[in-house]
Order: C-alpha cells, then sequence, then structure tokens
C-alpha cells in the first residue's frame, strides 16, 4: 500500500514538471497586418524641419529641406574677387551656425517638436568614408559640441524649438561635389 502511494506521488510530480517544460513558449512569429503612414513634407511631419536666413545655406525644395555649402548667394562676388568661395577645404572641420550674412548663433535650420511627447534631438551622419561628414549642433551655446546619440539635445519639449547648426569635416576626402545625408533624429523620452 505504501509502494502505490509513493508511485502515484511520483507520477503525480512527473506530470507536473511536464506541464512546467511545456509552456508553450516560440522563438518567432510572423504575423501579416496593414499599417497606414501619412508621409508630409518637412513642414508638416512630427518633427519639424525649416529653414532659417536668407542666404540660401539653407532651402526648402519640394517640401524638403537642403543645407547647401556655399549657398548660391556665395558665388555672387565681383569677378576676379580672391574672396569668392567655390566650397570648403580638404581635410578641414567647419561649423556654420548661421546663414550667410546671418548671426551667429541664428542657426541654419529649426527643429520643431510638433509631436505629442519631449524628444531628444541628435544628428546621424549618413555619409560613405569617402564623402565629408555632417554633424548638428546647437549654435546658442559656447561649447557648440555635436549633438549625438550618446550626447543628444534633452528634451525638447512640445510645440518647442531647436536652432541648429551644422559641422562639416573633410577629413581624408577627395575635392568633389557631395550630396551627403544628414538624418535629424528624435528620441521620446523616457
Amino acid at each position: 500500500m505504501k509502494r502505490r502511494n509513493l508511485l502515484a506521488g511520483m507520477g503525480g510530480l512527473a506530470a507536473g514538471s511536464g506541464l512546467l517544460v511545456g509552456t508553450g513558449a516560440f522563438t518567432s512569429v510572423s504575423a501579416d497586418r496593414t499599417v497606414t503612414v501619412a508621409v508630409e513634407e518637412d513642414s508638416d511631419a512630427l518633427l519639424k524641419l525649416q529653414e532659417l536666413g536668407t542666404g540660401k545655406r539653407s532651402v526648402t525644395d519640394g517640401g524638403k529641406l537642403e543645407l547647401n555649402i556655399p549657398s548660391d548667394d556665395e558665388g555672387q562676388y565681383p569677378s576676379g574677387d580672391p574672396t569668392d568661395p567655390d566650397g570648403v577645404a580638404p581635410d578641414s572641420v567647419y561649423k556654420f551656425g548661421a546663414d550667410a550674412g546671418g548671426n551667429p548663433g541664428d542657426g541654419l535650420f529649426k527643429v520643431i517638436n510638433q509631436g505629442t511627447q519631449p524628444v531628444d534631438v541628435y544628428g546621424t551622419n549618413g555619409s560613405d568614408a569617402d564623402e565629408p561628414s555632417v554633424a548638428i549642433f546647437d549654435p546658442e551655446t559656447d561649447e557648440k559640441e555635436i549633438l549625438t546619440e550618446s550626447d543628444p539635445y534633452k528634451s525638447l519639449g512640445v510645440g518647442s524649438t531647436l536652432r541648429c547648426g551644422v559641422q562639416l569635416d573633410t577629413h581624408d576626402v577627395s575635392v568633389n561635389t557631395y550630396d551627403v545625408p544628414l538624418i535629424i533624429n528624435a528620441d521620446a523620452d523616457n
């Protein structure tokens, strides 16, 4: 009698452990769903990008913000003027904190949080190794530190504005004209 009780108890324990092992977990799943995404111009997006100044270093073309270094206006010096710029020099770092003819600290463009929560803002360089690297900074600060993922502009509130300058690094780049992508990131505060 005691032996049957012991075997029955062990059988119950084995059945219980079988339930613990068989949890029904999975390692991957695929589900087909529809996602509706409205893509808007920079001025109507959750993170609005707007040009600043009048020198044409920052312009909106087809609803998209573009930065031009040098600007169209910077190529209109009198003929033969030795200060007529055609571009930036190789193996250099340039910081543009304002549009051509603007005041330092004005910025080239501004980022406006049109979302529903505060965000941390930073730039990501989208260029290849043989292209100039590009980054953003807050031109209103004395340090003009680059805004990176590890050191972003903290907590841009809903409806708030951040003026941005642009840094170009032309080290190890040959003389040429480049179209370099700059990615503006906004991460919701946690």
